[in-house]
């Protein structure tokens, strides 16, 4: 069971440390993919006893959980750090003129 923390102290530290959206996408999937998944219970299961196993599943649920929540965060950070670039292109001048139509209308 130290292996699953350890596992989810090493993710929530490179989440902190994460800087773009690729990165956290890379980190989502190298962490919550089921190749690790299967690789944690591995490692943490050959010695384990069957009367255990319940409770190793239910902390690399909550494991799983915790870093999925950690990388909504971020992603919420991130991309709202995104969007204040275009945001400040997209600014309009509400104090100009606006464009002046030179058609005329035929009745």
């Amino acid at each position: 069971m130290e292996k699953v923390q350890q596992v989810q102290a090493q993710a929530l530290e490179e989440i902190k440390a994460c800087e773009d959206l690729q990165q956290l996408q890379q980190i989502r999937v190298t962490t919550l993919g089921e190749e690790r998944a299967n690789s944690v219970a591995d490692d943490d299961d050959e010695g384990s006893f069957p009367e255990e196993k319940p409770a190793f599943g239910q902390e690399v649920n909550e494991c799983k959980k915790a870093v999925a929540a950690a990388i909504e965060v971020k992603m919420a950070v991130l991309e709202k750090a995104a969007m204040k670039p275009q945001a400040r292109r997209r600014k309009i001048d509400i104090t100009l003129p606006g464009a002046v139509s030179h058609r005329r209308c035929i009745r």
